[in-house]
């Protein structure tokens, strides 16, 4: 489950009676200040405190229920436990009405049952005033909630696949949402069409915030939650949320740093990027026009910090490979060249290195595609071109047009008939330079 994280800070040696303003680095306020009035532990201590733009699981509370924020904070000592008052920024934290809201802490992290504590708001500072208690060295939650009010029930937030991503069908797809408010179980409704006539899974009572779904091959899914709350003799509904929608299609690389013509040191660290699909570990090459090396294997997370060696050649004809080590099939080589240099920016390269692109304003529509699909760029030459329509493995599926451009604007349009649902890429080629384009084709 994602855990929405907004910010984390640590302090250590923390002093009876001083009260300490927790930042994540010199800019980011957690919103969060404590002064400490009593302590037990040794010397020696730490406290880490996390915000998450996230509900809490499985609140309980004695008595009525109040109506939660989608806010949560999480103080996680080391070697000590006390006592003191929490101040908290009614403006980061985006508080409406803070005189009416109750700030509420358990002594665990996802279990147990809620205590008020004493709050007041401070108009002229903005600062929300808690006073709690420790008795021991756990992870205590603080929570946000409004006292008399009626029973609410808000649609949960769909978080992951993110909208519109391309997943791999053979890897089983996490569906995450986060929840608004209070809940205490789920719908779901998974679908291939955006109306929900063609339903391939329902359930409405999930009690977790993520659903585990088997893919078929190409194939859309659009999937919604809502959310049900229980309040004393009555069930409470929530709408359905925004839809979301996934793509399957098989396995699939992109790589997209190291970008155009770009220069990179050697004795310097430089981020190689790129994006897939799937969850295995990837194999990263370096390659010239003549050899290719092992630069290592990693997790599949988009990115790697490499470390150019000094003693590596410089040169202005590399390129890198990212290949999936379970499938090494399914590859994906970075489209441009790019220079490897030394201290004084030398690539031993003689020609001109070029700053303009001859085509620019590049534009595929619509993305998904149903029946055509529109491609539009400026030309600032007339050059022949080539457009491709590649499968996800960068093989040729259909030569969509060659021929002459003229300058200035360019528009085309062609037809998806006889192409089975699925995401493609849409090349464009000249002389000089080439250039490729994600297209998702959904009837």
């Amino acid at each position: 489950m994602g855990d929405w994280k907004r910010a984390g800070a640590l302090e250590y040696e923390l002093i009876l009676g001083n009260t300490y303003d927790f930042l994540q680095g010199d800019t980011l306020n957690t919103g969060v200040s404590l002064q400490l009035t009593d302590m037990s532990g040794s010397g020696y201590n730490e406290l880490t405190v996390t915000t998450y733009d996230q509900a809490p699981r499985f609140p309980l509370f004695e008595g009525r229920d109040p109506m939660l924020t989608a806010q949560r904070i999480v103080l996680d000592p080391a070697y000590f436990y006390f006592s003191g008052k929490l101040y908290l920024d009614v403006e980061i934290f985006d508080i409406e009405n803070p005189d009416a809201i109750t700030i509420y802490y358990r002594a665990a992290n996802g279990n147990g049952t809620f205590i008020p504590a004493n709050t007041t708001y401070n108009f002229v500072t903005g600062k929300l005033i808690a006073d709690f208690a420790m008795e021991s060295i756990n992870k205590y939650e603080f929570v946000f909630g409004y006292n008399d009010f009626e029973a609410s029930v808000y649609a949960p937030l769909p978080t992951l696949p993110e909208y519109d991503a391309v997943v791999y069908h053979s890897e089983l797809q996490k569906l995450e949402w986060s929840p608004k408010g209070m809940f205490n179980y789920f719908a779901l409704q998974i679908a291939t069409d955006q109306d929900f006539n063609s339903i391939v899974y329902a359930n409405d009572s999930l009690s977790d915030t993520y659903y585990n779904f088997e893919c078929e091959m190409n194939t859309s899914y659009y999937w919604r939650v809502k959310t049900y709350l229980v309040d004393y003799v009555s069930t409470l509904e929530s709408g359905w949320s925004d839809v979301f929608v996934f793509h399957s299609a098989e396995a699939q690389i992109s790589v997209f740093e190291p970008a155009s013509e770009a220069k990179w040191q050697y004795g310097l660290e430089y981020f190689i990027e790129w994006e897939d699909n799937f969850t295995n570990d990837v194999v990263l090459e370096l390659l010239t026009d003549t050899t290719e090396s092992v630069l290592d294997t990693t997790e599949s997370d988009g990115a790697y910090l490499w470390s150019i060696p000094v003693d590596m050649e410089i040169g202005c004809r590399y390129r890198i490979r990212v290949s999936s080590l379970e499938d090494p099939s399914v590859s994906a080589i970075s489209p441009y060249y790019f220079s490897i240099t030394d201290t004084a920016g030398n690539d031993g390269c003689t020609f001109k290195i070029r700053e303009n692109y001859t085509l620019t304003g590049i534009n595929v529509f619509p993305n998904p595609a149903s029946e055509m699909i529109h491609l539009e760029f400026v030309s600032q030459d007339q050059l022949h071109v080539y457009i491709n329509l590649l499968d996800v493995h960068g093989r040729r599926v259909k030569e969509m047009f060659s021929g002459n451009l003229k300058t200035g604007a360019n528009k085309y349009e062609f037809s998806t008939k006889g192409l089975i649902d699925g995401v493609y890429f849409l090349q464009i080629v000249t002389k000089t330079e080439h250039f490729t384009s994600k297209i998702i084709i959904n009837r």
